[in-house]
C-alpha cells in the first residue's frame, strides 16, 4: 500500500485514457528459434481516437534455459498531433533473461536497443530496460511490470499490472509520455501457438 500511495498523485494527474491491444502468433521454427508475428493497435482521447498501429516479425533465439536473444522489426503507422498519418520503422535487438525464481513466482528482465527510421521529426535511438514479476505456475498468473526507457536524452517510465489467463492477458498501464504528462492504458494481449516443436 505504501508504494501505491507514492504513485497515487501521478495516477490521478494522468490526462487521458486509451487502449493497447495486441494479437500475436508464435511459430517454433526449431528447438531454439521461435518466430513471433506481432500486431497491435493503440487508441487515445478516452478510447475514442486511433493513435497507432504496428506489426512485424520478432525472433527469439534460445541460448540457454534462462537467456534468449531477441531481434525484430515493426512497421508503424501513427497519427500526429496535427492529425496527419505518418509511417516509420523500428528495428530492435537485445536479450531477455530469468533473474530469479521461486516455486510459485519468477522475475524476468529484458534489455533492448531500438533504432527508429523514417520518422518525420528525425530518426533516433532508444534503450529500454524492463522487469516483470509473474506469480503462479498454472493457468491464471498475475503479473507486475516496470520499464524504463532512455529516449532523446531523458528517462521515461512505465508501470503495469494485470493477469494472464492461459493465452490471454488483460491489464492496466501507467505510461509517461515522450512530450510530458501521463496516460492510462487498458491493455489486452492474445497469444496463439501457430506451430510447436518439442523442446
Amino acid at each position: 500500500m505504501r508504494w501505491f500511495a507514492l504513485f497515487l498523485p501521478v495516477i490521478v494527474s494522468a490526462q487521458d485514457w486509451g487502449g493497447l491491444h495486441v494479437v500475436q502468433g508464435d511459430v517454433d521454427v526449431s528447438k531454439r528459434f521461435t518466430l513471433q508475428l506481432h500486431a497491435r493497435m493503440r487508441t487515445n482521447d478516452h478510447f475514442g481516437q486511433f493513435f497507432q498501429s504496428r506489426g512485424g516479425p520478432i525472433g527469439f533465439f534460445l541460448l540457454s534455459k534462462k537467456v534468449s536473444l531477441v531481434g525484430g522489426y515493426y512497421f508503424i503507422g501513427e497519427k500526429s498531433r496535427s492529425g496527419a498519418l505518418n509511417d516509420f520503422h523500428r528495428f530492435f535487438g537485445g536479450a531477455q533473461y530469468r533473474l530469479a525464481e521461486g516455486r510459485k513466482w519468477k522475475l524476468d528482465g529484458r534489455t533492448l536497443v531500438e533504432q527508429f527510421a523514417g520518422v518525420a521529426a528525425g530518426n533516433f535511438q532508444r534503450g529500454r530496460q524492463r522487469m516483470t514479476m509473474t506469480m503462479g505456475r498454472g493457468m491464471v498468473r498475475p503479473y507486475l511490470q516496470g520499464e524504463g526507457l532512455r529516449q532523446e536524452g531523458r528517462w521515461l517510465g512505465r508501470l503495469s499490472g494485470g493477469v494472464n489467463v492461459k493465452n490471454f492477458a488483460v491489464g492496466y498501464e501507467l505510461r509517461q509520455g515522450a512530450h510530458g504528462g501521463y496516460m492510462h492504458l487498458i491493455t489486452t494481449t492474445m497469444t496463439m501457438r501457430l506451430r510447436t516443436v518439442e523442446k
